[in-house]
């Protein structure tokens, strides 16, 4: 009997620390699944592309090497769009990063979890750090701070939420057909979560399972604390609010991201990381005055620091 396809996209960024890992649980994801991966990596700098070459394993891999950091939105869309071009359906789209690895047989049971209705658009696993119990249950919060509780059909491992774990989630080929891949003028986060609303709007439901696990490193403590990814986090929710509400909500929803940015920003005062506070203001500034896209800031570039032991991708 002829098996089903699952496409997995992983978008790299000197990558390499986390590369062989990825491949190497990507090869036990399926037991009933043929896995097509393709690598997009934007411009790496270190010997990300030789390791994905030389860990390939059994796996069917095609790398997209761009010339260029074009984003991790673009960079998803590249492969999106080729895959939306080839003749033969897939049972589903795995948007990877590349710090993530998978559980045995995750993609098996998240496809489970994925056709139990057709309104269901996307699923992720219940991702956690490294260090984190696999029976780890912290309570999902909505955009707007309310707990989502709605069990999916009685599931009591399954909730509906609002958005997905950009980092690892399986989606229907159908649902970018129906309303487009990832907007990239993000750059670089948030569009993962613009993704899911406009998922939403188009009435699919979006799922997480509590009770599949993969971990990703990148989400560790040192990986909180880069001033590029504060600056786009900071700078992306405006683009964000003004494109997903209407004006009186975008404000209302800025209001409450940007408290929360006080309270993270008290948090680095108190670790002496001025470089953060400087690049949240920085994105703060961006925002306000429109800007999208890649960023020329200096609080832009991805750099090493201090208490950062890997160069996590984007």
């Amino acid at each position: 009997m002829k098996r089903e396809k699952v496409k997995v996209i992983v978008v790299t960024y000197n990558s390499v620390d986390y590369i062989f890992a990825c491949l190497k649980s990507l090869d036990r994801a399926t037991e009933n699944f043929d896995l097509h991966i393709t690598f997009v990596d934007n411009a790496s700098t270190d010997t990300t592309l030789a390791a994905i070459i030389s860990g390939k394993g059994k796996a069917n891999i095609e790398i997209i090497s761009n010339s260029d950091n074009l984003g991790y939105a673009y960079g998803n869309n590249l492969a999106i769009e080729a895959m939306l071009s080839e003749e033969f359906q897939y049972a589903a789209v795995l948007i990877l990063n590349p710090d993530v690895t998978l559980s045995f047989g995750i993609i098996d049971k998240l496809l489970l979890v994925l056709h139990l209705s057709e309104e269901v658009g996307a699923v992720s696993p219940n991702v956690i750090e490294p260090s984190q119990s696999p029976d780890r249950r912290v309570p999902i919060n909505s955009l707007w701070g309310r707990p989502m509780k709605k069990r999916f059909m009685k599931h009591e491992n399954i909730i509906e939420v609002d958005r997905l774990h950009g980092g690892c989630m399986l989606v229907k080929p159908d649902l970018f057909k129906k309303i487009g891949a990832f907007d990239d003028a993000y750059f670089l986060y948030w569009e993962e979560i613009d993704l899911c609303q406009r998922a939403r709007k188009a009435g699919y439901k979006l799922l997480q399972c509590y009770d599949v696990v993969a971990a990703h490193e990148g989400d560790s403590k040192s990986g909180r604390y880069r001033s590029h990814r504060i600056y786009y986090m900071w700078r992306n929710q405006f683009y964000f609010a003004f494109k997903t509400f209407w004006m009186p909500l975008a404000c209302l929803f800025l209001i409450r991201k940007i408290l929360s940015n006080f309270k993270e920003a008290i948090g680095y005062l108190g670790m002496k990381r001025f470089d953060l506070i400087y690049a949240g203001v920085a994105g703060w500034k961006a925002g306000m005055l429109g800007e999208i896209g890649q960023s020329e800031s200096f609080y832009a570039k991805p750099v090493r620091v201090e208490c950062d032991e890997n160069n996590s991708g984007q």
